[in-house]
């Protein structure tokens, strides 16, 4: 892989990350809620969860690869 694919790609990953996180956070948020209001945990919710941290996970492995510098 040429540097600029390299650079390219890892802000990719980034990106994905920063928006990912903020997805498992808000599902979080929202279990939360419904678990204080009483309610069961909505298995389809909860299965979403674990599967985008995941695949989190799986990004911050990639990233794990790319430059400290930012690119």
């Amino acid at each position: 892989m040429i540097q600029q694919d390299i650079t390219t790609r890892c802000a990719h990953l980034r990106r994905l990350r920063e928006r990912m996180n903020e997805e498992i956070r808000l599902l979080q948020e929202t279990l939360q809620e419904t678990e204080t209001r009483g309610f069961d945990n909505p298995i389809q919710t909860v299965e979403v969860l674990k599967s985008l941290q995941h695949v989190c996970h799986n990004v911050e492995l990639e990233l794990e690869k790319c430059p400290e510098n930012g690119a």
